[in-house]
């Protein structure tokens, strides 16, 4: 067998190592083509990123609870409405209506309101006309024993008028009327400490909520 020269070898040197570099750069390139189209790269895309995963939460974050009140009394149209958690009163008469013969005065409308609960807007007395008053003692002691306190709108004074309550117990229907709302019949009354059933009988021809 000839012996090879130097060029010769250098030669063939040469063309094994292009072929060992094409053989590096197709594995390469097989790798990556692979890594491409495998499912984990294909999932990768803007509907997995973590902004459109959480937007479903923010969007169920911002819309606020919703809760369902009761209103009755000097309303236009009496029933359960539904509204947002933190409304006030103002925004349940708005929906509701408000009577011609309203008495708003008696209520707090910057009320928050709450689930399932009941709001009764009582209505204005009607004055009597002083010009037509008897103004003898006889006759003013009669209008003292037939004239009815609205227990929904009487202040403390006015509760002192009925019989059998002083002073500290007219300020107790107050308190109680503050803290649980307006009261929704007379029967009611007996639930404020103090108030016996004796005690209501003598009252409950002397009292509205009216």
């Amino acid at each position: 067998m000839p012996e090879l020269t130097k060029e010769q070898l250098y030669i063939i040197l040469g063309v094994i190592c292009v072929i060992l570099i094409g053989c590096i750069i197709g594995v390469y390139n097989q790798n990556v083509a692979q890594k491409q189209s495998s499912p984990a790269c294909r999932q990768a895309g803007p509907s997995s990123s973590p902004a459109s995963a959480v937007a479903p939460l923010l969007a169920s974050a911002g819309k606020p609870a919703q809760i369902y009140v009761h209103i009755s009394g000097a309303v236009v149209r009496e029933g359960l409405y539904k509204l947002n958690k933190g409304d006030r009163l103002i925004d349940l008469l708005k929906l509701s209506g408000v009577a011609g013969n309203a008495d708003l005065d008696s209520v707090n409308l910057a009320e928050v309101l709450s689930d399932s609960q009941r709001v009764f807007i009582p209505k204005r007395a009607l004055a009597a006309a002083q010009d037509t008053r008897i103004s003898s003692p006889s006759s003013k002691k009669t209008e003292k024993k037939s004239s009815i306190v609205n227990i929904n709108r009487a202040n403390e004074q006015e509760m002192d008028s009925l019989p059998g309550i002083g002073p500290a117990m007219a300020k107790r229907i107050v308190d109680y009327r503050k803290e649980k709302g307006m009261f929704s019949s007379i029967d009611e009354l007996k639930e404020v400490p103090g108030i016996s059933e004796k005690k209501f009988e003598k009252l409950k021809t002397c009292i509205s909520v009216y």
